[in-house]
């Protein structure tokens, strides 16, 4: 694959005020791929959980680059940095990520080479240039896998490493993990208790012959032991790694001070262990002569994986994950009971801002998010947002994933379409609802593009 750099982002490019300057953090990073006889390094955006918000602590991909976006993958050789990610974040990568120093490359794109053929292309048999650094526990064994069979071609491989953003991303410039507290989910949410969840995914990893089943997302960690936290943005959730075994018993790998009394007393029965000793202990259990198979997700990271001899891995879809999905009538009431309670709110903010409207009263796509959030603020039982609101008024709208900016932010008028996609965390469900509205009188092109995209 010949490499051809996009006009927005090759070295010449035009520098932005709201790109970041990342020269030093990538000569720094470059000193430790040096140390580690290293061509490349991958960093990822998800945390060791594959999770697709993180906290802050874990934004390293975003720290490197200066795209603050959530998705995309960024690659740092000894002379050059490149940026994946698709046609949702093209626009914000374009503002906010260094154009000094990195390419853009545009996802799905002719011309633009994917993460694999890429490295594929610049690595050769000679070390340091047959290895290309990965820490494991940020990727999925998919990945690993597919990539790593690539580069086997070319007589180059991926190395596990530890992560090297960390060794150079430090306080006071990065900012603290975040550790609240976890409570208990109650059972007049939840509508079963725990236990008896345990025991489900239990008779679970007893069909499958499994000793026992190691679980890593972290919404299935908080469904299973009727938990909630808010150390992810947006989630109700706390990390946190767990197993379950076959005859029923379970440990629990978090810090063990964010639970509250409640919590800990609702956990009486469970082993909870350091969350840093999770990967050793893993690697521990797996070698045990007793345990003849382990059942997980082939969704689990890379790390994981390679701490379970080959023989003892059963890969699977997760037991948790399908069974959280069937809901009881208590869950399902609590999503209906909910929807209603977001929707009025929803009612009231429309009501308030084509009232704002007819009264020339100019308010922007920042002011009605936030106003939104206002309402919804005041039903029962409302947490937080479950994402950030996407509150686009005309060609913004256009923007796949558009993020309003209070400096920046268009005013809503009669005289266009806006789109405003927004959800929250409640107690008994979660909602995300889209919807576009215009307050004047849409035009005959409007109203076709709304019934083609209703079609």
């Amino acid at each position: 694959f010949r490499f051809v750099p996009c006009q927005q982002t090759n070295f010449n490019c035009e520098i932005r005020p709201s790109q970041a300057d990342t020269t030093n953090r990538l000569q720094r990073l470059r000193t430790h791929l040096i140390s580690n006889s290293l061509f490349a390094y991958v960093i990822f955006s998800e945390d060791e959980h594959q999770s697709e918000y993180v906290q802050l602590y874990d934004e390293r991909r975003a720290w490197i680059s200066g795209f603050l976006g959530s998705a995309g993958t960024a690659v740092v050789t000894l002379n050059n940095a490149a940026l994946w990610t698709d046609g949702r974040y093209w626009t914000q990568a374009e503002d906010e990520l260094d154009c000094k120093n990195w390419y853009l490359m545009r996802q799905g794109q002719t011309d633009v080479p994917s993460i694999t053929n890429w490295l594929s292309s610049q690595v050769n048999s000679t070390r340091p240039y047959n290895r290309v650094g990965v820490a494991a526990q940020f990727v999925s064994s998919d990945w690993w896998s597919s990539v790593n069979s690539v580069l086997n071609v070319n007589n180059a491989s991926l190395v596990e490493v530890v992560e090297l953003i960390d060794l150079i991303w430090q306080p006071p410039e990065r900012p603290s993990p975040t550790f609240n507290a976890v409570n208990i989910h109650e059972l007049k949410y939840t509508g079963i208790s725990w236990e008896d969840k345990v025991k489900i995914i239990a008779e679970h990893v007893q069909t499958k012959k499994a000793n026992a089943y190691v679980v890593t997302a972290l919404d299935e960690i908080a469904w299973l032991f009727s938990l909630r936290g808010s150390d992810i943005p947006y989630n109700p959730f706390f990390k946190a790694y767990a197993i379950v075994y076959a005859n029923q018993t379970t440990q629990l790998w978090m810090n063990q001070g964010q639970l509250t009394s409640a919590a800990l007393t609702q956990l009486n029965k469970v082993n909870i262990r350091s969350y840093n000793s999770f990967l050793s202990d893993l690697n521990i259990l797996a070698n045990q002569n007793d345990i003849s198979q382990i059942w997980i997700s082939s969704s689990a990271s890379q790390a994981i994986f390679s701490r379970i001899p080959v023989e003892k891995r059963l890969i699977s879809s997760s037991p948790v994950e399908f069974t959280k999905a069937i809901k009881n009538p208590i869950e399902e009431k609590g999503m209906r009971d909910c929807g209603i309670r977001d929707g009025v709110a929803r009612v009231r903010h429309l009501a308030w801002l084509e009232n704002q409207i007819n009264n020339n009263i100019f308010i922007n796509e920042t002011r009605a998010a936030e106003q939104l959030e206002h309402f919804q603020n005041e039903e029962d039982l409302f947490q937080t947002l479950s994402f950030d609101s996407i509150s686009a008024f005309g060609s913004n709208a256009a923007i796949i994933h558009y993020s309003p900016k209070p400096q920046t932010a268009a005013t809503i008028t009669k005289n266009g379409l806006y789109l405003l996609d927004a959800g929250a965390q409640y107690l008994d469900c979660t909602t995300d609802v889209t919807r576009t509205h215009v307050f004047g009188t849409p035009t005959e092109e409007q109203k076709k593009a709304y019934t083609l995209v209703l079609q």
